[in-house]
């Protein structure tokens, strides 16, 4: 990924045919590599999904019903973002909406609460809350971008063309 930046911020290929010595100056591979980890939290959190690589981690968690149309789900630790939700009884899947958002405000009245035909997914940072859901209602699928292991970054090729001059 290093060598992939140098050559994108135009510090690659190098000039071979003269000789330049100096002692001073910052740490270009150290600054390249605070970039890259700030560029990569970046297009985690905000690049179009078809850019990065989902995980369905439905078979990894549970979701616990809580009754009244309503269950929990609690998200890894390295559930960067929530993409898509669906339970196996819904025809379509959930919308995705932050907890301060007015559709995630509108959940807590059992009146204006969403059901099995427009369900709601509210993401409030570890907890995934689901509106709509029976009492006999599974997670069918639940794809996730995630954080992959230290030194590792996973993407769609595309997403180079994110990558701005420094």
């Amino acid at each position: 990924m290093l060598s992939v930046w140098r050559l994108r911020q135009q510090l690659e290929p190098l000039r071979s045919d003269c000789v330049v010595s100096r002692i001073d100056g910052s740490d270009s591979d150290a600054l390249l590599i605070q970039h890259i980890d700030d560029w990569y939290e970046t297009l985690l959190d905000t690049a179009p999904a078809e850019m990065l690589v989902l995980t369905d981690i439905s078979t990894q968690v549970a979701m616990n019903n809580l009754g009244e149309a309503m269950a929990t789900v609690i998200l890894p630790e390295r559930c960067s973002r929530v993409v898509e939700v669906m339970a196996d009884d819904w025809g379509q899947p959930a919308v995705i909406v932050p907890a301060d958002s007015p559709l995630a405000l509108l959940q807590g009245n059992v009146y204006s609460r969403a059901g099995k035909s427009r369900p709601v997914a509210v993401v409030d940072r570890r907890v995934l809350r689901l509106y709509g859901v029976g009492n006999s209602s599974r997670l069918s699928r639940l794809l996730c971008v995630m954080q992959p292991d230290d030194g590792f970054y996973e993407f769609n090729k595309r997403a180079l063309s994110t990558i701005s001059l420094l």
